[in-house]
């Protein structure tokens, strides 16, 4: 026997919709742009390479695993003076030719190494301004830079200057400090030895 027939209609459940909910937005609004956690858009930290570590790690970045990404991808990595922003999800595609081949012997965490070694300096930085397009690794607009990260961008560059302003300064000191110390050993020159001068003719 049915339910149907057992007496009684049968309650109807409410359905669930598992396509995600897409709010409305207004004539002219413009859609907020949600800030990412990736490398691309990582907060900048300007004391990221001080270290001696750091700065040994980068130097082996810059000569094996950069050489092979701007092999690939010259129109994203060709010049590291000149620093595009990067699409949200580069790594996943990184990670993507690196399996397929085309970065010969560089792994994953060279990846994941450089791409936060590329993306924690002023080259980067200053290509970070709000609402500016994000580049794939063709060279395609793909995204744009949250006002957020923008702004965190300007926040690096300023803390940057002042760390560099105060390393500046403290080897001026120094420099000051060893040449007075050279001054003051020419105002007391050694004394000269005590006895009879050598002969110019010792004995054999």
């Amino acid at each position: 026997m049915s339910e149907l027939e057992a007496g009684g209609a049968r309650t109807s459940r409410p359905r669930l919709s598992l396509k995600p909910k897409i709010p409305e937005r207004r004539c002219g609004e413009t859609p907020a742009v949600a800030v990412n956690t990736d490398a691309a858009s990582a907060r900048p930290d300007p004391a990221a390479s001080q270290s001696p570590v750091a700065k040994k790690r980068a130097v082996r970045l810059w000569r094996d695993v950069w050489p092979a990404l701007a092999r690939a991808f010259p129109a994203l990595f060709g010049d590291k003076r000149s620093r595009q922003p990067l699409k949200v999800g580069i790594a996943k595609d990184l990670d993507a030719a690196r399996v397929a081949g085309l970065l010969g012997e560089v792994t994953l965490g060279d990846i994941k190494a450089f791409l936060r070694l590329w993306t924690q300096a002023p080259a980067y930085w200053r290509g970070l301004t709000g609402g500016a397009p994000r580049f794939d690794l063709r060279g395609h607009e793909h995204g744009f830079v949250a006002y957020a990260e923008a702004a965190q961008a300007r926040e690096a560059e300023a803390r940057y200057a002042e760390n560099r302003k105060q390393r500046m300064s403290i080897l001026s000191n120094r420099r000051k400090s060893h040449k007075e110390s050279g001054r003051n050993q020419d105002r007391h020159p050694r004394p000269a030895p005590s006895g009879p001068p050598p002969s110019p003719h010792p004995l054999r």
